[in-house]
């Protein structure tokens, strides 16, 4: 779990948060429950941060069985 300040942050700062920072080769995604897909976040999209939200990353492109 990771805490910041402030009301909003770029999906850029949200890759900086962990350490080490989200890398390029991995998208970031909000959890939304409820909604069926989590929405994708793009390093200039400025992001209303609210208490409890969830963030992950995953690689771009999954093949299973690859």
């Amino acid at each position: 779990m990771y805490k910041v300040q402030g009301p909003t942050m770029t999906g850029a700062q949200i890759r900086a948060v962990p350490t080490p920072p989200i890398g390029p080769d991995r998208d970031l995604y909000r959890v939304v429950p409820g909604q069926g897909d989590d929405p994708k976040i793009g390093d200039t999209e400025i992001v209303e941060l609210k208490e409890g939200m969830h963030f992950y990353s995953a690689p771009p492109t999954i093949n299973p069985g690859a």
